[in-house]
């Protein structure tokens, strides 16, 4: 959860959030929602406007991020529960008992000695985990739980994205060390077989998995008027660091894979949030 940047801009963190969480490279701001939401074009500005700094519909700030589904009032258990397991996070409103109200979601729960517990993300509280009771009728020591929002994704990948088998990754990181020297990350003493090395993997960790198939398509074949399919050729496995994009491997699906180029260039990269 993103700490809210003005103090009446729950809403908008929650929703960018929750935008943020269904697609790692949203675009989506807090200051771009509540101008969307708002109708300005100047709450992006620094200082904010006043007029930018005003509370607001979460189901409405849903809505314009495409994640809005349904809104109803406290929800059972079971039925958080149910939206927690299939990966999607319930949005939540607390009114306070002295007026107005907050917005937050509920990410996770759990029963511990026939309790149940919610876990929450709160824009200016940030984490924590009470009982659902609590929540529903003491939520910091003086709010109410009165609505529940319903999320889904709104991103359909067009690429399907596929978990490479442990040769392939093998591989990967067998050939890694020579892309993070050709950028001048370690030098020829700190390669594989080196204490410095180790070292090195072991405080910087990447996460190499996301992966997707690279087609080809030659140019007799585009001449050819029959209709033409294209081959693939290789695996695209894709290596990040939080939420950054940090370099590809083209690795071959024979029986003893083979990296066939690997690029850490960010040309790669800087068009994949608007794509």
């Amino acid at each position: 959860m993103q700490s809210q940047t003005e103090s009446n801009w729950c809403w908008a963190a929650t929703s960018t959030s929750v935008s943020h969480f269904y697609w790692l490279w949203s675009t989506w701001t807090q200051c771009r929602v509540a101008n969307g939401e708002l109708g300005h074009s100047d709450c992006c500005n620094n200082p904010v406007p006043s007029a930018c700094n005003v509370p607001w519909y979460l189901d409405k700030a849903l809505t314009r991020t495409n994640n809005f589904v349904s809104i109803m009032g406290q929800a059972s258990f079971q039925q958080v529960k149910d939206e927690i397991d299939a990966g999607r996070p319930v949005g939540a409103r607390i009114g306070w008992n002295g007026g107005g109200g907050h917005f937050m979601v509920i990410y996770g729960y759990s029963r511990v000695l026939n309790l149940e517990y919610f876990d929450i993300d709160d824009p200016i509280y940030g984490k924590s985990h009470l009982t659902v009771s609590d929540f529903a009728s003491n939520y910091q020591g003086s709010g109410t739980w009165t609505h529940t929002y319903f999320t889904k994704s709104y991103f359909k990948l067009p690429i399907k994205y596929l978990i490479p088998i442990e040769p392939i990754l093998r591989r990967i990181w067998e050939a890694r060390p020579l892309l993070q020297l050709k950028q001048g990350k370690i030098s020829t003493t700190e390669l594989p077989g080196t204490r410095a090395f180790q070292e090195i993997e072991d405080e910087n960790r990447a996460a190499i998995g996301m992966a997707h198939r690279v087609y080809s398509l030659g140019l007799d074949a585009l001449l050819d008027r029959r209709e033409a399919a294209p081959e693939p050729v290789a695996l695209r496995v894709i290596e990040t660091s939080g939420e950054t994009l940090q370099a590809f491997f083209d690795v071959s699906e024979e029986g003893e894979p083979r990296v066939l180029q690997m690029s850490a260039a960010k040309i790669n990269w800087i068009y994949m949030p608007e794509a």
